[in-house]
């Protein structure tokens, strides 16, 4: 696991739980992402895991280091989609285990507001509506000492599924159903399409 990564001009990362660490160490408030896309190939299937780095306070871009799989056969396409948040738990659950000492410094009031939003699409609420409306109610939203004090995990999960079936057009929507709450219930923050950018633009330039 922490030989696979490499970074975009195709150097190999030693030791990724020492990347990470050092990475932390310089800039304390990094949010740390971590997302997976797949692409169905002649022979199987491509995945591409990602560990995205960025400042949501200074918002000066973002650092991915990514590792690729290959796995052989033909899949369905909701055994093909949920195999990208198999690898992406695998990895959480490997950092977590590793970085255990690390408490979180990035989610200012802001972050917090944001993320509560985000839960409540996640239950089908406020899914299109426009960027100055959604600002409007990511700051009506209220804060408390309680919502500060949650433990979330060392890394955020990007998931590449959609919020909705779309008439039963998005085929992601099913995985989504499932994965959602796996992930919620280990601790983690999870951002689904449009929001999770370490799978749906990292990763997926990786496997297109």
């Amino acid at each position: 696991m922490k030989e696979k990564f490499k970074n975009y001009r195709g150097e190999r990362i030693s030791d990724i739980i020492e990347y990470i660490e050092d990475y932390i160490q310089k800039t304390p408030r990094v949010t740390i992402a971590i997302g997976c896309d797949s692409n169905e190939k002649r022979k199987g299937s491509i995945y591409a895991t990602t560990i995205m780095f960025y400042d949501g306070v200074h918002k000066d871009g973002a650092h991915v280091v990514y590792r690729k799989d290959f796995t052989r056969g033909k899949m369905d396409t909701f055994t093909r989609l949920y195999k990208e948040s198999e690898l992406i738990y695998e990895l959480v659950e490997y950092i977590e285990q590793e970085i255990s000492n690390h408490k979180r410094d990035d989610l200012t009031e802001y972050q917090i507001k944001k993320y509560k939003f985000h839960q409540e699409q996640h239950k089908g609420l406020h899914l299109n509506v426009t960027s100055d409306k959604e600002e409007k109610l990511i700051n009506s939203m209220q804060v408390f000492e309680t919502d500060k004090q949650l433990p979330y995990k060392i890394c955020d999960v990007h998931l590449d599924y959609n919020m909705e079936d779309g008439g039963g057009r998005n085929l992601s929507h099913n995985v989504f159903k499932s994965a959602l709450p796996w992930f919620r219930s280990s601790g983690y923050r999870v951002w689904c399409k449009p929001y999770s950018a370490a799978s749906t633009t990292a990763a997926d330039s990786l496997v297109n």
